[in-house]
């Protein structure tokens, strides 16, 4: 038994020696996880084929920009879904 919670209390604390939060000291972490859904409106144009359907030129464009601006910041960014919104209320502009 001593060896479990001596393995937990280890665990329990960090490689510079201060405490996680689950070691009952909250003030020893300067930072934390966080995430946040982010929604951006984009408009893509440019010239394309007349028979060709613009809304595939458009979205590989955008997730070329995605995975190009990722790697602008340390920040994991993950792109989730990708899609055409023809009844924005910007789609008129």
């Amino acid at each position: 038994m001593k060896d479990v919670i001596g393995n937990l209390k280890r665990t329990l604390h960090r490689s510079d020696g201060t405490a996680s939060p689950a070691g009952g000291d909250a003030t020893a972490l300067a930072t934390m996880h966080k995430g946040a859904n982010v929604v951006a409106h984009l408009f893509v144009e440019g010239e394309d084929a007349p028979a060709h359907d613009f809304t595939v030129t458009a979205i590989a464009a955008t997730q070329a920009v995605l995975a190009a601006g990722s790697a602008a910041t340390p920040l994991k960014v993950t792109v989730k879904h990708v899609t055409v919104d023809d009844d924005s209320p910007d789609a008129d502009q």
